[in-house]
C-alpha cells in the first residue's frame, strides 16, 4: 500500500511548492498534498513504517552524491529482518547494516557518503499526537 501511494506522489522542490528554500512537511501535509521533495518522501515513509509497526526503528538518512550532485534523503527502517531502505516508491530487501541498505538504494544517483542520520519517533502521547494532526488516514494507524 505504501509503495502504491508513493508512486502516485509527485516530486517538487520546496521553492516551487511553498516559495521557501527549505520546508519540512508533516506526514499529514505530505499525505494531503501528495507531493514534496526527497525529505518529505523519506520522513513520510519512515513515519508510516513506525505507525503501522512494520519497523521498530526508523531514520531519515541524508547522503551526498558524487560529482557535485548535491544531497539526497531516503528512509531506512529496522525490523526483525534487517535494515530496509525506502526511496520514493522503491523499497529494498533487508540488509545487515544501515550503511549497506543506504549504499544499494542510492547507488543509481552516484552515492558518495552518509552526511547525516536523523531518527524518526512517534508522538509520546495522544496529547502530543494532536500536534501531529492525527496522521494516518488511509492505513488506519492506531
Amino acid at each position: 500500500q505504501l509503495q502504491a501511494f508513493l508512486k502516485n506522489c509527485t516530486y517538487i522542490s520546496d521553492f516551487e511548492q511553498f516559495g521557501k528554500i527549505e520546508y519540512y512537511q508533516t506526514p499529514d501535509e505530505f499525505f494531503h498534498n501528495r507531493r514534496g521533495d526527497c525529505e518529505d518522501f523519506a520522513y513520510f515513509s519512515a513515519y508510516v513504517f513506525l505507525r503501522k509497526r512494520w519497523a521498530f526503528r526508523s531514520w531519515v538518512v541524508f547522503v551526498t552524491l558524487r560529482n557535485g550532485g548535491g544531497v539526497h534523503a531516503i528512509a531506512v527502517v529496522k525490523n526483525g529482518n534487517g535494515y530496509i531502505a525506502v526511496d520514493y516508491s522503491y523499497i529494498s530487501e533487508p540488509f545487515l547494516t544501515l550503511e549497506e541498505a543506504v549504499r544499494v538504494a542510492v547507488e543509481p544517483y552516484g552515492y558518495s557518503y552518509i552526511l547525516r542520520v536523523l531518527e524518526v519517533n512517534l508522538p509520546e502521547s495522544r496529547k502530543s499526537e494532536k500536534k501531529d494532526k492525527g496522521f494516518c488516514p488511509i492505513w488506519g494507524c492506531d
